[in-house]
């Protein structure tokens, strides 16, 4: 934009010529800065005006692509961050697992232990594969009865250690007790977990002892070391639904 003057044409100009009288120049004072206040004129108030918007949008252009700027030399540097491949997916290896998968009724006893007298027990299990299959979830819950006053309820979940390059397990139960074990896997029929409990206050050795007898039929016995000897805890058989 530009500030244009005008020369007016007849009949708006004026029709003769006007010459001042010589010697009679006089000084004027200038409308554009009367002391001792500034004054600024039409003119000049418009320039500054509009010298001032410009840098103004001079400045929040810069800020602006600085911004932009900065928001794209980030993505650059976060991209190969985000770009994670995805996990390989579940070991081969816990397929061996999928014999348990299923719901299953068990019978046995329970030895005494700890304050509990010796009784015999009826549980179920349902054992599912979870969290994208890289764990076996199992829940064994005995029925409750006269002679059985405080069922055991039972969460395991069964996994595999790609450091260790054995099974991996963990449980916890309704008695405040937990505990971690691994396996090495199938031996022929028998399946062996060992590890820790906790329980009672005490940490003991344990071992849980799965013994396969058919496709829907299973043996088990867990036992834990106290004082150098091993004590039995239960023995079960267990018995697909189909």
């Amino acid at each position: 934009m530009c500030l244009m003057s005008v020369v007016l044409p007849a009949p708006f100009a004026p029709t003769s010529p006007y010459t001042p009288p010589r010697g009679t120049d006089k000084l004027t004072e200038s409308r554009a800065v009367l002391a001792p206040k500034r004054r600024v004129s039409a003119d000049t108030s418009m320039t500054d005006s509009l010298t001032f918007a410009i840098g103004y949008a001079t400045e929040g252009e810069t800020a602006m692509k600085r911004i932009v700027f900065s928001i794209i030399a980030l993505t650059l540097i976060a991209a190969p961050i985000l770009a994670v491949d995805a996990p390989p997916g579940p070991n081969p290896k816990l397929k061996e697992l999928s014999y348990f998968a299923g719901n299953w009724t068990c019978k046995g006893t329970s030895f005494a232990f700890m304050g509990m007298p010796e009784h015999k027990t009826t549980a179920h299990v349902e054992a599912a594969w979870t969290l994208d299959k890289y764990w076996l979830s199992l829940r064994y819950h005995e029925t409750k009865t006269p002679i059985n006053a405080y069922p055991i309820d039972v969460r395991v979940f069964w996994g595999w250690d790609d450091e260790a390059k054995k099974f991996a397990g963990g449980s916890v139960d309704n008695m405040g007790g937990y505990g971690t074990q691994n396996s090495s896997g199938w031996a022929g029929d028998t399946l062996t977990w060992e590890g820790a409990m906790h329980a009672g206050g005490h940490t003991m050795k344990a071992r849980d002892v799965f013994t396969k007898v058919s496709a829907t039929k299973v043996q088990h016995m867990a036992e834990v070391e106290m004082d150098g000897k091993w004590t039995k805890l239960d023995e079960e058989t267990c018995l697909k639904s189909k």
